[in-house]
């Protein structure tokens, strides 16, 4: 598991902090996961030191943990403009083969204001389908309505957006299908176009339009998107089939403990989660 540690305060749009979020998807995923875990972050140097004091006085069983500086990565992103509030950090999904070590072959980001709702090892089953079909990245689309797409890409492109606060990198096909040239290729042709992203995902969206044979879409209950204008009912036909949703995820300005809508559903399951005692997560 792959996720990006932001602490920025212009960023912070959360009630809790980052390193409560990050604590609270950890119980999440180990509730339902019992198989080993290897999460790696992607940290700046103030977050580097608050997240590994945490694992350090919090030795959670079957997890491993290793952190990227990715300070500089962000540097040499810069030229790759948006408008969107983690504009910097967001850029790093496109550079994740250059950042994980050679034997990283698979990998799954997920975004820290997200819950796992069931045994992740279930996405197992789609990077072997990936495999087969030199899939290169696995993501939901975009559950707003993003019809700015269709100015930038063309008719239709607003039904082919992507969000990517889950994705699955099949790195050992990046970095076989020379994704580097993929990404850097469509990125000088969105600047050009452009001048800048509504957000970094964008880039993402462009290259699986241009390129369908790299991109294989999610259900979108494995990135259910909750926040002011978010379209639920495109996911769930109803309030029943929020019971199916086995990733929440709060994308809102309001986050967590609204009591709104579909929100409301799974609000009491966040602070149930967060509320758990994290020695009940130890060996001991």
């Amino acid at each position: 598991v792959l996720m990006v540690i932001d602490d920025d305060p212009k960023a912070g749009k959360s009630q809790i902090s980052e390193c409560e979020r990050v604590e609270t998807i950890i119980k999440s995923i180990r509730v339902f996961y019992r198989g080993h875990l290897h999460v790696h972050f992607l940290v700046n140097e103030k977050s580097s030191a608050i997240l590994s004091t945490l694992f350090r006085t919090w030795s959670v069983s079957r997890v491993a943990t290793t952190f990227y500086n990715v300070e500089e990565d962000i540097k040499r992103l810069v030229w790759v403009k948006s408008d969107h509030v983690v504009n910097g950090y967001g850029q790093l999904k496109y550079v994740i083969p250059d950042i994980l070590p050679e034997f990283v072959e698979r990998a799954i980001f997920a975004d820290t204001d997200m819950l796992v709702l069931e045994d992740i090892s279930v996405l197992h089953s789609i990077f072997e389908e990936m495999d087969r079909k030199g899939i290169m990245f696995a993501a939901t689309r975009d559950q707003y309505n993003r019809s700015d797409l269709e100015f930038q890409f063309g008719k239709g492109a607003g039904m082919q957006s992507v969000n990517s606060g889950l994705v699955l990198y099949n790195i050992k096909a990046m970095r076989e299908g020379n994704w580097n040239k993929l990404w850097r290729d469509t990125g000088v042709m969105l600047m050009e176009k452009l001048g800048k992203l509504t957000c970094p995902q964008d880039l993402l969206a462009a290259v699986a339009i241009l390129r369908p044979d790299t991109y294989m879409r999610l259900p979108c209950i494995y990135n259910f998107q909750i926040g002011r204008g978010s379209l639920p009912w495109d996911c769930v036909k109803n309030k029943t089939e929020l019971r199916k949703v086995k990733i929440p995820h709060w994308t809102g300005e309001k986050k967590y403990f609204e009591a709104k809508g579909h929100s409301a559903i799974f609000a009491p399951i966040y602070r149930c989660v967060q509320s758990i005692d994290g020695y009940d997560f130890e060996d001991n």
